[in-house]
């Protein structure tokens, strides 16, 4: 007999007393209840076991959880950079890594109450960044801004991770990363790309100087020469003027004023003398145009964009990088009427310029030397809310199999000594990062390559951290 029928007869006898005889009919119930409770054992102990894996499961979760915590924070402190959780609705940080505690000087407790966000960064001195954080939306958000915290210490910082509402509440997560620094040396980069660039072309401005000055040179010392000779008739003429006032020799006066008028060659003189200095004239209109094309181009990078006329900066670049293409192709300009532009003048000039250049080498890997010219093409244009700026060559064009690396840095089809690979990377970074256009290509091999540069005219920048034209 199983142990729960025992059970179940002891139970009955207790209840209905010692003398109870269990009828026959009971057997099988009594045999079911034995099945059920069977059953629930059963049943009991796979529970049991189940509850005691899942909560090793959850153990080993929780662990590795924590692990993974742990990795992170280690990994964000490495870097420098400090974990936040904003919750802008209550103006508060439920979260803050040590770091920004450490760096801040500002207790942990003082970060989780509510206004702390006006305490800490100040909209007063804070607006950008109060701003974009304002402008943020579901998703993912990235955008770089100075800092002025309450210990006046003035910084960059560059603001990534996500942007949710949770239970009506809007809360941003990510990371604060100070980029002073590293914002300093791109500076530091950019400008010495700049210098490379003026100073590779440095040999082509000289000459292109070099030439006015000597025709210049050459024309002042014609006309130098002249004034001698001039002088010499002017006094035969005075001596025979002289000699008419006196009543001398007339005639010898008059011959030897005739003789030095020959000598002179006075009439050749007269004749070359304004065509000199017109030359001349020319020349240092050259030459001053040159000095000004530097120094539009060398325009001093400026931490704020600035309205600037692109067609006159083309212009400017063209003429510095004259040497470049003057040999090796004709220059076929359009330049459409446009609005003044917001922008940083001396990186857009120094995209312009890597692309003239390039467009010049490609041009002269087919011409070579065979005395003949390709052709250089640059055009502007309005096209809706945005400026289009495009430079194109009949160079050999970009070979398919390198079409999807151009924009990589230190990438370049040229020779060893004749490119960094460095031009266009930058080109776009400024084109797009910092200027939120676009820069595209079309080629065919053999034919030649255009470059595309879009531009915005007016930019706004939004919470996901991209660039849009404003309406």
């Amino acid at each position: 007999m199983a142990p729960q029928q025992s059970l179940l007869r002891r139970q009955l006898k207790r209840f209905f007393g010692t003398a109870f005889v269990i009828p026959a009919e009971w057997q099988g119930f009594i045999a079911a209840v034995d099945s059920a409770y069977a059953d629930f054992e059963v049943d009991r102990e796979l529970t049991e076991r189940s509850t005691e894996l899942s909560s090793q499961e959850l153990l080993e979760a929780n662990s590795d959880l924590v692990k993974s915590r742990e990795m992170f924070r280690l990994m964000a402190e490495s870097t420098k950079a400090i974990p936040f959780t904003l919750n802008l609705t209550r103006g508060c940080f439920p979260y803050i890594g040590a770091q920004g505690i450490a760096d801040f000087g500002i207790a942990e407790s003082e970060w989780r109450v509510p206004g702390a966000l006006d305490v800490i960064f100040p909209r007063q001195f804070n607006d950008e960044i109060r701003r974009r954080f304002d402008e943020c939306r579901s998703g993912q958000f990235e955008f770089v801004s100075s800092l002025s915290p309450r210990n006046d210490r003035r910084t960059e910082v560059r603001w990534t991770g996500t942007c949710e509402f949770v239970e009506g509440a809007k809360y941003l997560r990510g990371l604060m990363l100070d980029v002073t620094e590293l914002r300093r040396l791109g500076r530091e980069l950019a400008a010495a790309q700049k210098l490379e660039a003026v100073g590779r072309l440095a040999a082509g401005v000289a000459h292109e100087i070099n030439t006015p000055v000597q025709f210049v040179s050459d024309n002042v010392q014609f006309v130098r020469k002249s004034m001698t000779d001039i002088a010499t008739v002017i006094q035969a003429y005075r001596r025979l003027q002289h000699a008419v006032q006196s009543s001398g020799d007339i005639e010898g006066a008059g011959r030897l004023a005739d003789e030095a008028e020959k000598a002179a060659d006075l009439d050749y003189i007269m004749q070359n003398a304004p065509l000199a200095l017109d030359s001349s004239i020319e020349g240092l209109g050259r030459i001053a145009t040159i000095v000004r094309s530097m120094k539009e181009f060398a325009h001093p990078d400026q931490a704020q964009k600035t309205l600037a006329d692109l067609n006159q900066a083309i212009r400017s670049t063209l003429v510095i990088a004259h040497n470049e293409y003057k040999y090796v192709a004709e220059l076929d300009t359009r330049f459409d009427d446009l609005p003044p532009i917001e922008c940083y003048l001396g990186e857009i000039n120094q995209v312009v310029l890597n692309l003239l250049v390039n467009a010049a080498h490609a041009i002269a890997d087919v011409v070579k030397d065979t005395g003949n010219r390709g052709r250089l093409s640059v055009r502007t244009r309005l096209d809706g809310d945005a400026i289009e700026i495009s430079i194109g060559d009949t160079g050999t064009g970009i070979p398919e199999a390198a079409r999807e690396n151009v924009f990589d840095p230190f990438f370049t089809t040229k020779e060893v000594g004749r490119g960094t690979g460095q031009g266009l990377a930058i080109a776009r970074s400024v084109v797009v990062n910092k200027h939120g256009g676009t820069l595209r290509f079309e080629t065919e091999c053999g034919k030649g390559t255009t470059f595309f540069i879009r531009l915005p005219i007016t930019t706004q920048v939004h919470g996901t951290g991209k660039m849009r034209a404003a309406a």
